[in-house]
């Protein structure tokens, strides 16, 4: 969790509840309404091992990427 600190001001003049709504928003949109993972992609992982190569492939890209271009 993060902790105030008033030297780091990590939202600017953002406030983090109206940016939360809409990340929640972009990624249902992105994962067709969708916020499971095994739901998204269709299937259950066997671990970290199989999910981080299922990434390594570009799988969930289109979340991945409408959330990253939400940072900028």
């Amino acid at each position: 969790m993060l902790k105030e600190n008033p030297e780091v001001d990590l939202w600017g003049d953002k406030d983090f509840g109206a940016w939360f709504e809409m990340t929640v928003e972009k990624f249902l949109a992105a994962s067709d309404n969708e916020f499971e993972c095994a739901d998204i992609v269709g299937r259950k992982f066997q671990g970290i091992s199989d999910h981080s190569k299922h990434l390594h492939e570009g799988g969930c890209y289109k979340i991945i990427d409408t959330l990253a271009s939400s940072l900028e």
